[in-house]
C-alpha cells in the first residue's frame, strides 16, 4: 500500500485535536495570532520593563507546496561501508604500531577501518598500515595498507582492538578514525533519499543534483540529473539508476547547480524552496560552499546539511546556519531515514513565509535593549525579519523599554503589526495581524528594601528557627505585605518561629510589597540536620497551641493581657514548661508535672511595652528532661503581632 505523505498525516492528526491557545487573550484558529505581555506590570521611573511578543502559527490544510532539491555526494568515499559502529574520532598516528580503538561484533561481518585525512587529499607519503587483534586472545588479522580505508572479510563475533601506524614519518599524522560495516554508503543514501521522496505531498516536487569528479575534473560530473518533478516514481528511478561513486568532493559545485535550478523559472514562486545536501567528506575542489550558503541566504533558500562519516562538521554546520537550515549527523542508514523524515516534516509544515514584525514604541517609552533576537532599530520602530513560521509552533520576541513619564502608559502603538505571506490554495496572500497594545504602571517611588535574617541559620529537625523581616523598609512609603515562600509555610507576618520536620537545605524566600505596589525579594538559606539525641521530645506531642492578647494597637506603657493554652498528648509522667516570649525574650513561664494521656495547660501574663513599633508575641512548650529542654513536635510555635504607638500613657 502506498505510504501516506507527511503533510496528509499531519492534517489527519491535527484534525482530531482541538488546539487551545496558551497565549492570554488569543483565540485558536487556522493562521497566525499575536499576543503581547509585559513584566513586571508596575515599575519605577528609573527601571525597565520586559516586553514579550508571542506569534503562534496554527496548521492549515492549504500549507505551502514544496520545491526541494536533493544534493547527493557521489565521491569515491561513498563506496565505503556506511554503518559506523565506532567513531568518528580524531587520532594521531606515528611510525610505530599503537592501539587506536576497539569495537565489538555480535555476528560475523565484513569490517572496514577508516583513517581519513581531514582535507581528504592524499599523497603517497600518507599510506598507513593497520591490523585487528582479538581482545584477550593471540589471534591477529592480516596487516593491510591504504590511504584512507582498509578492510577485512568475514570477521567473527567478538571484541577487537585496532592497531595502526604510518609508513613514512612525513605522512599526515592527524586522522579521523571510524569502524564501519556494510552496506555501502551510496546504497543507503539512495534508499533514504527515495524514502524522503515518498514522504512529500501530492503538490510537492523534488529534484536531484549529484556532485563528484574524475581525477581533478569535476565540471561534467556536477550536474542536475533530475529537474523538479512531482512524479515520485520518476524521481526515485533517477536516484536508484544514475548515482555512482567516484572521485573527489566538489560540494560547492553541487550547491551551485541546485541554486541555479531553484532560482530559475522551473521553481514556483509560491513554493517553499529548500536544499538537502548529503556528504561524507570534505570540500576539496570546485567553488567554495560557504559562498554558496551566502547566496542561498540571499534567496531565502535554507540548506539542510547531513554529514556522514569523517566530515568537516564545522563547515557543514556553518553552511546550514548561514542559509537558515539545520545540520544533522548520521552514523547508519537508519539514521539517514530518520533525518530525511524530520526534514520532510519541517519543510512540509510551514504556515507562513517572509514574516516581519514591526513594533512602534509609544512616545512615553524608549528602547532599552536586552532584545532576543536583536531587531533593526529605526527611531521608535523595532523591526524583526522572522522569515519562515512553522505550523503549530510559537515564535517569541522580547525586549526592554524604559519609561519617560509616570502613570499607566502604553508601551507600543496600534500601528504595531506582523506581516506575512500565507498560501491560499493556489497563490500567496499578504496578511497582517495587529500586535496588542500593552501598558505598564509607572510610579515615581523607589522599590522597597527586603531584609531577612534567620536565627540561627542552621539547626536540627524540630528546633524553631526565628525568621525576622521586620527591618525591611520602603524609602518613600511603607511595607503593606510580606509574602513568604518556603517549605509548606504561607503567611503575611513580619517575623515568626518555624520548625522544619525534615532535614535538608531550605531556601527561604521573602517578597515585600510597598504601598505603591512595588516589590522586592530576598532569600536566606537554612540548613536543617537530623535531630540529635535529646533535642526533640519522644514522649509528648502537641495537639493544639494558641495565644491571644486583649488589645490590637497599644500605647507605650499601656498594660497588655496575654493568654495562651497548649493541649498535649503524653505517654509518661514528665515535666513541661510553657513560655510566653516577646520578640524572642521570655517574659513568663509555667512548669507542670503531667501524667499520661491528654492534658491542657493554660498560661497568662501581663506585658507593659516600653518601645514603639511591631512586637512579636509567641508561645513555646518544652519537655524538661534529663537531657535538657526538649522541643515538642509537631505544631510550630504560634506567633501574633501587636503595634505599639509612640504616645506614652501618663
Amino acid at each position: 500500500m502506498r505510504k501516506r505523505s507527511v503533510k496528509k498525516r499531519l492534517i489527519e492528526l491535527l484534525g482530531c485535536i482541538v488546539l487551545t491557545s496558551l497565549l492570554i487573550g488569543v483565540a485558536s484558529a487556522d493562521g497566525v495570532t499575536v499576543s503581547a505581555d509585559v513584566h513586571p506590570g508596575t515599575i519605577s521611573l528609573d527601571e525597565v520593563a520586559h516586553v514579550s511578543v508571542g506569534i503562534k502559527t496554527t496548521y492549515s490544510a492549504t500549507a505551502f507546496p514544496v520545491d526541494v532539491v536533493l544534493v547527493i555526494d557521489c565521491s569515491g568515499s561513498m563506496e565505503r561501508y556506511g554503518t559506523i559502529i565506532f567513531g568518528p574520532e580524531e587520532v594521531n598516528l606515528t611510525t610505530s604500531y599503537k592501539k587506536i580503538g576497539e569495537f565489538s561484533l555480535s555476528e560475523e561481518s565484513d569490517v572496514e577501518i577508516m583513517l581519513q585525512i581531514p582535507v581528504d587529499i592524499y599523497r603517497s607519503r600518507d599510506i598507513f598500515f593497520a591490523y585487528l587483534k582479538k581482545k584477550g586472545r593471540s589471534w591477529q588479522s592480516s596487516r593491510k595498507s591504504g590511504y584512507s580505508t582498509v578492510g577485512w572479510n568475514d570477521i567473527q563475533p567478538g571484541t577487537y582492538e585496532v592497531y595502526a601506524k604510518l609508513r613514512y614519518s612525513n605522512g599526515e599524522r592527524g586522522r579521523i578514525f571510524a569502524v564501519e560495516l556494510p552496506p555501502e554508503r551510496i546504497e543507503s543514501a539512495k534508499d533514504a533519499a527515495c524514502a524522503f521522496v515518498d514522504m512529500l505531498g501530492d503538490d510537492d516536487r523534488a529534484g536531484v543534483v549529484k556532485f563528484h569528479s574524475r581525477g581533478w575534473s569535476y565540471e561534467p560530473y556536477c550536474k542536475l540529473v533530475q529537474p523538479l518533478e512531482s512524479n515520485k516514481n520518476a524521481v526515485k528511478n533517477v536516484i536508484r539508476n544514475t548515482l555512482r561513486a567516484s572521485g573527489g568532493t566538489p560540494m560547492g559545485e553541487g550547491l551551485d547547480r541546485a541554486l541555479d535550478h531553484l532560482e530559475s523559472h522551473h521553481a514556483r514562486e509560491n513554493a517553499v524552496k529548500a536544499i538537502i545536501m548529503l556528504t561524507d567528506g570534505w570540500w576539496n575542489m570546485g567553488c567554495n560552499p560557504i559562498e554558496q550558503a551566502h547566496r542561498a541566504k540571499g534567496d531565502g533558500i535554507p540548506i539542510y546539511t547531513i554529514g556522514w562519516g569523517g566530515v568537516n562538521e564545522s563547515a557543514l554546520r556553518e553552511i546550514a546556519d548561514i542559509s537558515g537550515g539545520k545540520f544533522y549527523k548520521a552514523a547508519t542508514g537508519d539514521d539517514l531515514r530518520d533525518i530525511y523524515e524530520e526534514i520532510a516534516i519541517e519543510i512540509s509544515n510551514i504556515g507562513a513565509k517572509n514574516a516581519t514584525l514591526n513594533v512602534e514604541l509609544s512616545r512615553y517609552v524608549e528602547y532599552a535593549g536586552n532584545a532576543n533576537p536583536k531587531p533593526e532599530v529605526y527611531g521608535r520602530n523595532l523591526t524583526w525579519n522572522l522569515g519562515t513560521l512553522y505550523a503549530n509552533d510559537t515564535t517569541y520576541v522580547s525586549f526592554d523599554v524604559r519609561p519617560e513619564v509616570k502613570g499607566f502608559i502604553p508601551i507600543n502603538t496600534n500601528s504595531s503589526v506582523l506581516t506575512y505571506f500565507s498560501y491560499e490554495y493556489d497563490h500567496d496572500e499578504l496578511k497582517e495581524e495587529e500586535v496588542p497594545v500593552v501598558h505598564v504602571n509607572v510610579v515615581s517611588s523607589a522599590r522597597p528594601v527586603a531584609i531577612l535574617t534567620a536565627n540561627p541559620d542552621s539547626g536540627d529537625v524540630g528546633e524553631p528557627i526565628f525568621f525576622d523581616a521586620s527591618q525591611s523598609y520602603d524609602p518613600d512609603g511603607y511595607i503593606v505585605r510580606y509574602i513568604w515562600n518556603f517549605d509548606s509555610f504561607s503567611g503575611s507576618i513580619a517575623a515568626f518561629n518555624y520548625s522544619f520536620n525534615e532535614s535538608g537545605a531550605y531556601q527561604v524566600n521573602l517578597t515585600v510589597v510597598d504601598n505603591d505596589g512595588l516589590d522586592n525579594s530576598t532569600t536566606v538559606t537554612v540548613n536543617i540536620n537530623e535531630s540529635h539525641h535529646g533535642r526533640v521530645s519522644r514522649n509528648l506531642t502537641v495537639l493544639n497551641m494558641s495565644i491571644s492578647a486583649d488589645k490590637e494597637r497599644i500605647k507605650i506603657g499601656q498594660p497588655v493581657s496575654i493568654s495562651g493554652n497548649v493541649t498535649l498528648n503524653n505517654t509518661v509522667n514528665t515535666n513541661v514548661s510553657i513560655e510566653i516570649h516577646i520578640n524572642g525574650e521570655e517574659i513568663a513561664n509555667r512548669s507542670e508535672n503531667i501524667g499520661g494521656g491528654q492534658v491542657t495547660i493554660n498560661i497568662s501574663a501581663t506585658w507593659v511595652p516600653m518601645t514603639s513599633g511591631k512586637h512579636r508575641i509567641s508561645l513555646h512548650v518544652y519537655e524538661l528532661a534529663e537531657q535538657g529542654r526538649l522541643w515538642i513536635p509537631p505544631v510550630n510555635d504560634p506567633v501574633i503581632e501587636r503595634e505599639v504607638l509612640i504616645e506614652r500613657i501618663s
